[in-house]
């Protein structure tokens, strides 16, 4: 027999009655001992119990004082319940083993120490760097695929065990509790219950965001410059006399290429695959503004230019060795540098007006897709039983 009917039985009093083949007829002077006298016949589960409460508090035929009656004694059971599963939790969490005690460098970390959190799987504790456990969630639940989402369970990395619903909520409770960061992913998971299915739907557009900075860090170098390349000749296009465009020789080195161009990929990027259409907009007409005022700091940069360098000077010229060398034209506008000063002298005044942006026409008619970025901040939509059983699936939630 369950626990949880055990305690039920002495709780109620109805003690040895169920045993018996002809049940002891005192025990139905109380309406709640006949109750808990039926639930005793059906198989044990959280969600049958919850479902037994429920129906008896709305039963119509019961009076105010069964139904308090009843409250109570539930009320007592599942207290007494919760605190010998809390106990059996802590024997197994105390005599459990520590299988990793480094993070994933292999920095050896100790339970004790403020942003690790231990997590307990199998009987066994596994120990991880609180940032190193934010990047592994959102690194499953914003997975894509071309900018496409595939969100994957969590899982320990360590044995490849998806993660159950009370491991995510104390890790979320976790992270708000003892830490100052503030996981947007992962608090918008915790929003939807830790539901894959209703997370994507609601937040595709933050997963899109989310997918378009992960591209960008771990792409190829490859990758990236093609993508620098196709965002230049777009902007070349747009642009008719040869004197404003930008070009770059093909052998400039491609590590500070990316490190100067990276910012302006961004919004390239955010401008062709964001799902929200004034992200796309806006983007749009700050690339174009941002490579205008890159262009016009510097119009050669990116070239190459050829020098002699005189090796042995003789007076006889015809005798002199020189050697050839070229050297690319680096120099280059801040990404930000236009922004703090216009930040520096509208700071003391922007809190007061609002400056309405005018959209272009023509990059309106490109777009048609409906914006699906809406997010109502209301409270979560949960099922009462379902959250009960999310909590109570685990005694240490």
């Amino acid at each position: 027999m369950h626990t949880f009917n055990l305690i039920s039985k002495k709780i109620v009093e109805i003690g040895n009655y169920y045993d018996k083949a002809e049940p002891d007829p005192h025990i139905f002077n109380n309406i709640h001992k006949i109750n808990f006298f039926i639930f005793f016949q059906k198989i044990y589960s959280i969600q049958n119990k919850y479902k037994f409460l429920n129906e008896t508090i709305e039963n119509i035929f019961n009076t105010n004082e069964v139904k308090e009656t009843f409250f109570d004694h539930f009320n007592k059971i599942q207290k007494t319940y919760n605190a010998f599963s809390r106990l059996a939790f802590l024997y197994k969490y105390k005599r459990a083993k520590i299988m990793v005690n480094t993070d994933l460098i292999l920095n050896e970390i100790k339970e004790n120490e403020k942003y690790v959190y231990c997590l307990f799987q199998n009987n066994c504790k596994y120990l991880f760097n609180i940032h190193e456990l934010i990047k592994i969630v959102n690194n499953s639940i914003a997975n894509s695929y071309h900018f496409f989402n595939n969100p994957i369970p969590i899982k320990n990395p360590y044995n490849n065990i998806v993660l159950n619903k009370s491991t995510l909520y104390n890790i979320y409770f976790f992270i708000k509790s003892k830490t100052i960061l503030h996981p947007e992913i992962f608090h918008c998971f915790f929003k939807t219950n830790f539901d894959l299915n209703k997370f994507v739907k609601k937040y595709q557009y933050l997963l899109r965001n989310f997918s378009i900075k992960n591209y960008l860090t771990n792409s190829s170098k490859n990758s990236i410059c093609n993508n620098i390349d196709s965002m230049i000749e777009n902007y070349n296009f747009d642009i008719y006399y040869r004197q404003y465009q930008i070009i770059i020789d093909q052998s400039f080195p491609k590590d500070l290429l990316i490190k100067i161009m990276k910012p302006y990929l961004e919004l390239f990027v955010t401008s062709q695959y964001s799902l929200l259409y004034t992200d796309r907009i806006q983007c749009k007409k700050l690339l174009k503004k941002k490579l205008y005022e890159f262009n016009k700091y510097n119009p050669l940069f990116g070239r190459k230019t050829y020098k002699k360098k005189q090796l042995n000077f003789i007076e006889n010229a015809e005798n002199s060795n020189t050697a050839e060398r070229f050297e690319y034209n680096t120099k280059h506008i801040s990404f930000c540098e236009s922004e703090n000063s216009k930040d520096k002298n509208d700071f003391m005044t922007n809190h007061s007006s609002y400056l309405i942006e005018d959209y272009d026409a023509n990059d309106a008619n490109d777009d048609n897709d409906v914006e699906s970025g809406n997010e109502t901040d209301g409270e979560i939509d949960a099922d009462i039983i379902t959250i009960l059983e999310n909590i109570e699936s685990s005694p240490n939630a």
